[in-house]
């Protein structure tokens, strides 16, 4: 009797058509935004049926879940590569404590206001997850939160050592960087406006604004503020 487990080598054909399918979606999504992004438009891009693609997974919602995950699994390495290149600057090594995790801090801040220029397929997948006409199921969103908490712990790491550092006042780490980044996401998206008003919509003077505004009101000290700003500068 034959076995109905496919053999290695017919996973390993599976396997990678699944990825090439995920990357597709993924690199879809980055390059059209999230209003254009389709199943039919996808299987064209990739000489599929619209029905092979549903071999592989579900839904449309399945496959936004799954290129979700693997962006936002690839952005926590990022994130927290990039904290260790800005911790291990050099000019800091000669800086006080306060210094350093408020270097830290405002580095985050204009990693995150760069995004778009620096790594665009990550910025543009952001802004498709918190597009409201994008609705995941249950199943979808409860896959998808773990990756995402993820994320945020790579953004609260900073934070909570600040705090325990006493650099920062006492609270809830997670939730300051959540407010960072809200804060920041909300300047990003007023951006076009710069087209109009460069003068008022200047992102990355009020990003900047912003991040110090937040730090000074949870505890910064300004003057290891200031210090840590003309380090970053």
């Amino acid at each position: 009797m034959s076995s109905l487990v496919p053999s290695p080598r017919v996973q390993r054909k599976r396997a990678e058509r699944r990825e090439r399918i995920v990357e597709a979606a993924f690199q879809a999504i980055a390059e059209d935004g999230p209003a254009d992004f389709s199943l039919n438009k996808l299987a064209r891009d990739l000489d599929y049926t619209p029905g092979a693609l549903y071999w592989y997974f579900p839904s449309k919602e399945a496959l936004v879940v799954e290129v979700q995950c693997v962006a936002f699994s690839e952005l926590t390495t990022i994130i927290n590569r990039e904290r260790a290149a800005w911790e291990q600057q050099p000019a800091l090594a000669t800086q006080d404590l306060p210094c350093r995790r408020l270097h830290s801090l405002l580095a985050l801040a204009r990693f995150y206001l760069d995004l778009g220029r620096t790594e665009p397929r990550y910025f543009r997948l952001i802004a498709f997850s918190i597009d409201p006409r994008v609705w995941l199921d249950d199943d979808s969103a409860e896959r998808l939160a773990p990756v995402l908490a993820e994320v945020f712990l790579a953004v609260a790491a900073p934070f909570i050592a600040a705090q325990e550092d006493g650099v920062l006042s006492p609270g809830d780490g997670a939730g300051r960087a959540v407010q960072y980044w809200t804060a920041l996401q909300g300047l990003l998206q007023t951006g076009k406006l710069a087209r109009i008003a460069p003068e008022l919509f200047d992102v990355p003077r009020l990003g900047a604004d912003s991040a110090r505004a937040l730090l000074l009101g949870w505890g910064a000290d300004p003057d290891a503020l200031e210090r840590a700003r003309a380090l970053l500068d």
